[in-house]
């Protein structure tokens, strides 16, 4: 049972929810008042109290009693109760190829129930942006047409496209419900899409693991007296993570980082530009800065995504030796389109270009009065 719903929900216009929290297994037999909802919330109406219990297996029992007045039912949140989809190949990551491969289709699936996503054990969820067409293990990617919901919206129904040909959606797949929960996930009632071969996608932008490490910052300073360097080679890394600061977004610096820095020896950077989020999931090399040789210790590849949000993720791996740490530096990254170099060379095309990072900059908290002028523009690549 939810521990709060709308009225005018679960088929019902006095809508009954548990005023209280779920007891524990070691709570044993508790008993709980019982709410009901009514005229879109603007009152509520007291039911009689129930008996609960939880039970080992997870879930929930209850002794239920005939509501106090017409028109009130019980309501089951499907957050507590979801089939666990973790297939790896839903991800973008994991791209189609026509040889020698099976594409998957969810059309053939026998959808029952409510879903919650997972990618190799990481909680994940739909990308509600346009997923590159031939990925996530089939051929035209299924996303969500809509933001997810919050937990106060309860559940809603969301339409689903299909990527395919250059055009997001292809296919106008059939509608499916969504609902947010308390537990920082959704959960999702699958039904089959009218064709094959169509698939959900899943995406680890919206579900990792925060790495907050502030020795991880270029401004920590390694020293050989009394110092512990650290290594990541002996941590175990398991699905995705994205780099915090002190609480304060971060990611990894894509230029070479002085070593003895980053609370390690040989530090860890980006050998190559972070993508957008269009670029969906790429494989970036990584680089070990030591002995004034930026790229002393040629790294394993790692996986990087850019979200939407603004920030990126990364599908971190262990260096093969010791003592290599990945740095993070707490930086605004901004990205411009430029057609041609003459977008910083000509007068026009500057305060274009001006004005778009300034928009970007006030979405960071910086003040509408902020003015930027451009310095030096210096070309060094042909």
């Amino acid at each position: 049972m939810p521990d709060h719903v709308d009225g005018n929900s679960c088929g019902t216009a006095g809508s009954l929810w548990l005023n209280g929290a779920h007891p524990t297994v070691e709570d044993g037999v508790v008993t709980h008042g019982v709410c009901g909802s009514w005229v879109n919330n603007c009152w509520y109406i007291y039911s009689d109290p129930i008996k609960v219990k939880a039970c080992p297996g997870v879930y929930y029992v209850y002794e239920f009693v005939k509501p106090t007045f017409c028109s009130g039912a019980y309501c089951a949140d499907p957050c507590y109760k979801y089939t666990a989809l973790d297939d790896p190949w839903r991800s973008p990551d994991y791209q189609y190829s026509y040889i020698g491969y099976i594409d998957m289709c969810d059309r053939d699936v026998n959808w029952v129930g409510w879903y919650r996503l997972f990618i190799n054990g990481q909680s994940a969820q739909m990308p509600d942006t346009c997923v590159d067409a031939s990925s996530c293990g089939t051929a035209a990617t299924l996303w969500l047409n809509g933001t997810h919901p919050t937990v106060e919206d309860g559940v809603v129904t969301r339409d689903v496209c299909g990527n395919w040909v250059n055009n997001c959606c292809t296919f106008q797949s059939k509608s499916i419900k969504v609902k947010a929960c308390s537990g920082g996930f959704y959960v999702y009632e699958f039904v089959g899409p009218n064709v094959c071969n169509l698939a959900y996608c899943a995406d680890p932008c919206y579900k990792y693991t925060a790495l907050d490490d502030p020795w991880r910052s270029p401004d920590y300073q390694y020293s050989y007296i009394g110092y512990i360097d650290m290594c990541d080679r002996d941590v175990n890394w398991v699905g995705w993570y994205r780099l915090f600061i002190n609480g304060q977004s971060a990611q990894m610096p894509d230029t070479c980082v002085d070593a003895s820095s980053c609370g390690t020896a040989a530090t860890l950077w980006l050998n190559g530009t972070h993508p957008t989020v269009e670029d969906g999931v790429v494989t970036r090399d990584v680089c070990g800065n030591w002995v004034n040789n930026c790229c002393t210790f040629q790294s394993k590849s790692i996986k990087v995504k850019a979200c939407s949000g603004g920030f990126y993720v990364y599908e971190f791996v262990g260096p093969n030796v010791c003592n290599l740490a990945y740095c993070a530096e707490d930086i605004v990254g901004l990205r411009a389109k430029l057609s041609s170099f003459s977008d910083l060379t000509d007068t026009g095309n500057v305060q274009v270009i001006l004005q778009q990072i300034k928009q970007e900059l006030v979405k960071y908290g910086l003040p509408n009065s902020v003015e930027l002028k451009l310095g030096k523009v210096q070309k060094i690549k042909p």
